[in-house]
């Protein structure tokens, strides 16, 4: 087991570093204040890959790993805690789409989740479970034409 970085994954850290201690870090307060990322940096965050990172090339992602992933967020969150999970909602959300979704459902929720348009976000608590996801009951059936939640 290593635990040290490859040269790509230090690559990204040190970008990723760059980028949150010159932009994250000198607005972070505003950011925690306003409660509101500016759509200008959901933006700009897209640009550099942020939101893309382990979506696939052929999805016009960077066809990063989870590792990959994991070092970005941890130098995001080096300049503001807030943007890099608001980041990695973006990229929970992106992952069932990816594994899971129809090509129909990758054409229409993809771009403009991976382009910084919209925010992604999941949901995955209730009352009895909070957020372990393992311990939800809540199930989602068909019934004809519509989903009946149980």
């Amino acid at each position: 087991m290593r635990f040290d970085f490859s040269e790509h994954e230090q690559q990204i850290a040190d970008e990723c570093r760059e980028f949150a201690r010159a932009r994250l870090a000198p607005i972070d307060a505003e950011v925690d204040a306003r409660a509101e990322i500016p759509q200008a940096l959901r933006v700009e965050l897209a640009e550099r890959g942020y939101t893309s990172r382990i979506i696939p090339e052929e999805h016009g992602g960077l066809g990063g790993s989870v590792t990959d992933l994991c070092v970005q967020q941890e130098a995001l969150a080096y300049g503001s805690m807030t943007v890099a999970s608001s980041v990695m909602a973006t990229n929970l959300c992106l992952t069932p789409i990816v594994l899971f979704g129809s090509d129909e459902l990758k054409a229409r929720y993809l771009p403009p989740l991976r382009d910084g348009r919209w925010a992604g976000a999941i949901g995955v608590t209730e009352p009895d479970a909070g957020s372990d996801v393992a311990a939800i009951s809540t199930r989602a059936r068909r019934e004809g034409d519509e989903w009946v939640l149980d």
